[in-house]
């Protein structure tokens, strides 16, 4: 499995630097491969796969999907996710291990989201979302997920938001199971808004001793 940083040509270069000092702090012995995707802007800190100029955050998921093996799961993080906590590496391990012995589940969260419950138990560390209830199948939190996910379910001319939103409506019409962490698996703070930085993510840098970053 590899961790994959998605990132954006316009702020990539400015949150990196954050990002890779969390993200080695709270998850010093990753035996993962980390790799970065972005469009034109390559990082010196991980292998930087460039998708090319695109206009959107789809087009630059297709893009990269495209290249890889349908059901290898992969763990998606975005360049603003900056970690807060230890990672909990044992419960990462096994929802891979369970992605790799059960065909149908197509993605495992690994953070939980705001109000969506699980309703079934799928196992003593995963409960497994009722698809007809769940409001977010397709968000760009923390997660592993199938390629085949991604590829079958982003529409190039939605930006993010709309990704989200419409790709979790056609995810409850896909034919796959998808599970949910009880706990976070990885905590972080959502740095970026649409436009600006969060002021949730400001005061945490702050209290770490770290200046803003204004992309």
């Amino acid at each position: 499995m590899k961790v994959v940083i998605f990132g954006s040509d316009n702020y990539l270069m400015k949150l990196m630097p954050t990002f890779d000092h969390f993200y080695r702090k709270f998850w010093p012995e990753n035996e993962w491969t980390t790799e970065v995707v972005s469009q034109t802007v390559a990082v010196a800190e991980y292998p930087t796969r460039l998708t090319g100029p695109d206009e959107n955050f789809s087009q630059q998921v297709l893009r990269w999907v495209a290249q890889e093996p349908p059901d290898e799961p992969f763990m998606m993080l975005l360049d603003d996710y900056f970690i807060t906590k230890p990672v909990k590496v044992d419960v990462i391990k096994h929802a891979y291990e369970v992605m790799q012995s059960d065909p149908r589940v197509v993605h495992i969260n690994l953070w939980v989201i705001g109000d969506d419950k699980w309703k079934w138990q799928y196992d003593e560390h995963l409960g497994e979302f009722d698809k007809s209830e769940c409001r977010w199948l397709f968000q760009n939190q923390a997660g592993l997920w199938r390629p085949r996910l991604l590829r079958d379910l982003t529409r190039q001319d939605e930006n993010g938001w709309k990704m989200e939103t419409q790709g979790s409506q056609r995810a409850k019409e896909y034919p796959g199971r998808f599970l949910t962490v009880y706990e976070n698996a990885i905590d972080y703070v959502n740095y970026m808004g649409r436009e600006a930085p969060r002021q949730e993510g400001i005061e945490w840098l702050e209290a770490n001793g770290i200046d803003p970053i204004y992309p």
